[in-house]
């Protein structure tokens, strides 16, 4: 489990970078409510993922269902990666 929760932090940290290097470029926020602000994007990014990604996945881990825990770690750790090339290809 522990490898998937570390691909999922990487893949929403390429996430975070990759928007911030788009904001720069003047692409525009396509979620209504976040700024464009770097601290604020990188303070949404670690506190969905601390705060409720990762402890949900750990619950589900510990609490019978590892299965279940690593599918939907390697689908969101997946969706991240591929948000995050989608933002690289609008900032170059």
């Amino acid at each position: 489990m522990t490898g998937w929760l570390i691909a999922l932090a990487v893949c929403r940290a390429l996430d975070a970078g990759t928007s911030i290097a788009a904001f720069n470029r003047g692409a525009p926020e396509l979620v209504p409510w976040m700024p464009k602000r770097p601290a604020i994007v990188i303070a949404v990014h670690v506190g969905v993922l601390g705060g409720v990604q990762i402890p949900q996945l750990r619950a589900l881990d510990k609490g019978g269902h590892p299965k279940l825990a690593r599918t939907l770690a390697g689908i969101a750790a997946g969706t991240e990666c591929v948000v995050g090339w989608n933002n690289w290809r609008i900032a170059r």
